[in-house]
């Protein structure tokens, strides 16, 4: 889970860090970054999806590894 956090762009990986490990809301993501609440929004929907979709592939191959 580190690596696939890891991989994500930082524009991603950073609101995402701050919703996952420090437990902060949208208005208060959007306030640290600067951002606005709906491209808050947008990047953690885009980010979870990412995250999903390379836990997805990595369980897809774990399959393929033990035959």
């Amino acid at each position: 889970l580190r690596t696939i956090m890891a991989s994500l762009s930082e524009e991603y990986r950073e609101p995402l860090m701050l919703q996952i490990v420090f437990g902060y809301s949208g208005n208060e993501i959007a306030q640290q970054l600067d951002l606005n609440k709906n491209t808050v929004m947008t990047r953690l929907f885009r980010a979870r999806n990412q995250v999903k979709e390379a836990l997805d592939k990595a369980n897809d191959n774990r399959g393929i590894k033990n035959g």
